[in-house]
């Protein structure tokens, strides 16, 4: 599967990457979107409101609302992406190697 800075790079930044962790700025547009990539384990901070439409290699969508400043941890996953809100997301994660 690819990896989500190569398939949407206007999205996904790279802040920081060694043998053990990247991390990575994900910022989206009111309606912006990615294709389907992956994302190993990762924890993920919401700097604001993020909400997301994502929709699985089998089809299956969910809406995903974090709230800001909310912190949680996702296993690895693959997924297409949609920003769902009015004012665009950002988020900040960190990949586990």
């Amino acid at each position: 599967m690819a990896d989500a800075v190569s398939v949407a790079p206007d999205v996904y930044q790279v802040l920081f990457e060694d043998h053990r962790v990247r991390v990575l700025s994900i910022r989206t547009a009111p309606g912006a979107s990615s294709e389907m990539h992956s994302h190993p384990d990762m924890v993920l901070f919401a700097v604001s409101d993020c909400d997301w439409k994502l929709t699985t290699t089998d089809g299956e969508s969910v809406e995903a609302r974090i709230p800001k400043d909310e912190i949680f941890y996702q296993e690895a996953t693959s997924h297409a992406a949609k920003d769902i809100g009015t004012s665009g997301s950002y988020a900040i994660a960190v990949e586990m190697k």
